[in-house]
């Protein structure tokens, strides 16, 4: 009777188990040694090795580690986290992110940032097609949260972030790419009045957004955030539109070019 190679252990292998076991996914590592799973997760145990058990059986790799210095490309996910974004830091925390299958490429661009592995997940809804990037990640909803004031509350907490001033405009540009409207009004008789931006949240972060915006264009600072069935607007049109948006135009940053495409449109100078 032959005995199947894959179960017999040199010296060589175990060390490779024991200097890998717990530090990279138990796929890997079967992949390395030609063995199964079930015989890897076996002989670590019979040896008494430990390890993270959700790492053992995780199907898909992530930079666990994406969100926890900010810099200006990560500050642009969070801003569009949150805005767009579903966070559930709970037992089983889970971060989701939702759009529109036609913009299906820009959650490729994020899968491709965080080195992300897995399926994007498509569906409808309401007769609309959707795709959606999910994964069950601790570290990110701790680092959202510790880095960027991020919660599985945010439609109500949310403040402002700690960051320096470039990535305070990353993290911006995310949130009115995630949730802001960028339009321009062709009914009007004034050219210095069709480009307009609009955002929503909690007072706090948008009061916040206008003190950088204020800073960015000392000119028409009249317009103020208003509040309206619980919730805040903050609104510029015009001139100090055009001023800041082209401003926000220029970071190397992976901007939802279907919003802001609307500044080629626009004639204010």
């Amino acid at each position: 009777m032959q005995t199947d190679k894959r179960f017999k252990w040199t010296n060589e292998e175990l060390d490779l188990l024991k200097s890998n076991y717990g530090l990279i996914l138990a796929k890997d590592i079967a992949l390395l040694l030609n063995k199964n799973i079930g015989s890897i997760i076996y002989k670590a145990n019979a040896i008494g090795l430990k390890s993270n058990r959700s790492l053992l059986h995780k199907k898909y790799t992530i930079n666990d580690d994406y969100f926890k210095i900010p810099n200006l490309q990560n500050s642009y996910w969070a801003g569009f986290l949150a805005a767009d974004g579903c966070i559930d830091d709970g037992v089983r925390p889970r971060i989701r992110l939702k759009l529109s299958n036609k913009d299906k490429t820009h959650l490729e661009t994020f899968q491709s940032h965080c080195n992300y592995d897995g399926p994007l997940y498509h569906f409808t809804q309401s007769n609309k097609e959707y795709c959606s990037f999910e994964t069950r990640n601790k570290e990110w909803v701790k680092d959202l949260k510790d880095n960027f004031k991020i919660t599985s509350r945010k439609t109500f907490t949310l403040s402002p972030p700690n960051l320096s001033q470039e990535n305070s405009l990353a993290f911006i540009c995310g949130y009115i790419d995630g949730d802001g409207c960028i339009s321009i009004d062709r009914k009007t008789q004034r050219s210095n009045s069709k480009l307009r931006l609009s955002l929503i949240g909690t007072k706090e972060i948008l009061v916040w957004i206008k003190l950088i915006f204020d800073k960015i264009c000392d000119k028409f600072n009249n317009a103020n955030v208003a509040e309206r069935n619980n919730m805040s607007f903050y609104v510029i049109a015009g001139y100090k539109a055009k001023f800041i948006l082209n401003h926000l135009n220029k970071m190397e940053i992976p901007y939802l070019y279907r919003k802001w495409n609307k500044l080629k449109c626009s004639t204010i100078t």
